[in-house]
């Protein structure tokens, strides 16, 4: 089974997160995919009085009739007039789909079939209701690229990596494995360069010894300036960012999953994080974050190269919060 197929699978049995970002180039079968996941959940949400089978649903989404379903085409997205706002536009989404509970199902989807064609003031209008949604919406954005999606859309989506499918392909059974390929990270060019450095039996060393203790700061100075100063060496600005994200990567998503998710998700973050107080845990996210923020500005743009200034920046921030979570298990 894919990585995507085995994702989806997952969130089938167990809930699906607020948002959902699949990766891959434009083709019919990935959007034949996302929209027989999206007729899949509004078939099993649909009210008791408004039963029709997988067939008729599909029928609806296709044609863009059902009324819990929102298409946005892949086409530059329009924030909408202000007063108003045609449909198809932000400002109609926001003040005539989000607003109101499902008429036949209990979950209602908004689906971005070019995900990367959201900017400016549609993005601005649209990341408020994709940081706190309702709870009976879910967003669904495509995009051939993460790199195509902001930050602060990302921080808040699960991604789901489609790509095409090999012959003889095997999903790894080894959790780390299989965290670096449905995260994205081995079908990387960059990766297989990691991995001639040793990069992903490095990570994968320092974070099997971590016990959660107050002591752990160390391992993040330790990833993200010792180990990685080393191979800023000669290498351009898109590998040591690369690096350096995959290095510190593994526990952010675990932060991020257990907010969202309330638990781990086995398929996705090869790291358990032991506590779950949700103040602690958005401590930590809200540091991670910053920290990556800072990392590419301070480092990667204009300002003067302070990589290590970036790295107890951040570390001033995650030390309460560590403590918190250790002293509160």
């Amino acid at each position: 089974m894919e990585p995507s197929a085995r994702i989806i699978n997952y969130y089938n049995n167990a809930g699906y997160p607020a948002s959902l970002v699949f990766t891959g180039e434009p083709s019919r079968k990935k959007k034949q995919f996302i929209l027989d996941t999206i007729t899949g959940i509004l078939e099993r949400e649909q009210l008791k009085d408004n039963q029709l089978n997988f067939h008729e649903i599909a029928e609806k989404i296709y044609g863009n009739e059902h009324p819990d379903y929102y298409y946005f085409p892949p086409a530059p997205v329009k924030i909408g007039d202000p007063v108003n706002p045609e449909p198809g536009t932000i400002r109609h989404l926001l003040g005539k789909f989000l607003p109101y509970s499902g008429y036949k199902s209990k979950t209602r989807i908004v689906y971005f079939e070019d995900a990367g064609g959201i900017k400016n003031e549609a993005e601005s209008a649209l990341l408020k209701s994709m940081e706190e949604p309702p709870s009976y919406v879910r967003f669904f954005l495509s995009v051939t690229s993460t790199d195509e999606l902001k930050d602060t859309i990302l921080s808040r989506s699960v991604v789901v990596p489609m790509r095409k499918h090999q012959e003889g392909e095997i999903v790894p059974e080894d959790l780390w494995e299989r965290f670096w390929a449905m995260s994205g990270y081995s079908s990387d060019p960059l990766f297989q360069n990691a991995r001639k450095k040793e990069w992903p039996r490095i990570i994968r060393e320092e974070y099997d010894q971590m016990m959660f203790s107050r002591l752990d700061y160390s391992l993040f100075e330790n990833l993200g300036w010792n180990k990685v100063r080393s191979v800023f060496r000669g290498a351009g600005t898109t590998e040591q960012l690369f690096y350096t994200k995959m290095a510190l990567l593994p526990v952010f998503y675990a932060i991020r999953d257990r907010i969202i998710y309330g638990g781990m998700i086995p398929s996705i973050s090869p790291i358990a994080i032991p506590f779950n107080q949700r103040e602690n845990l958005f401590c930590l996210y809200s540091a991670m974050e910053s920290f990556f923020k800072n990392l590419e500005i301070r480092v990667f743009g204009n300002m003067p190269l302070s990589h290590r200034a970036v790295v107890f920046s951040f570390l001033i921030k995650f030390m309460p919060c560590w403590r918190q979570a250790d002293e509160n298990p």
